[in-house]
């Protein structure tokens, strides 16, 4: 089974595509990205970080990557398995959907 093959297997048509052009982008980084360790992968996640890139997609397309190599027996180990990115998410408050403190003590 080919990578893209496991891909279309796992996930939506959206995540197969951004996925797939990231593995891309990672395998051209580390030409022999089959190989890599755990500390390669935090280095690369660490350049993206750098550059302002999107380091959840690429650890989210990484994991896939090394998921379908332990999968097709390409790799025993996954480097990439344990790791976990600790940056928050932004989320906005949407402020009109809130109570007013009248509204809320009138609920108990």
């Amino acid at each position: 089974m080919s990578l893209l093959e496991y891909l279309k297997e796992e996930y939506a048509a959206y995540t197969v595509k951004r996925y797939y052009q990231e593995i891309a982008k990672y395998k051209s980084y580390y030409s022999r990205a089959e190989e890599a360790s755990y500390s390669m992968v935090l280095n690369y996640l660490g350049e993206l970080r750098k550059e302002g890139k999107n380091v959840r997609l690429a650890l989210f397309s990484i994991k896939a990557y090394y998921d379908y190599l332990v999968i097709e027996n390409k790799r025993k180990d996954h480097p990439a398995r344990s790791i976990k990115l600790r940056d928050r998410r932004v989320r906005e408050i949407q402020l009109q959907e809130l109570f007013k403190e009248e509204e809320l003590l009138k609920l108990f």
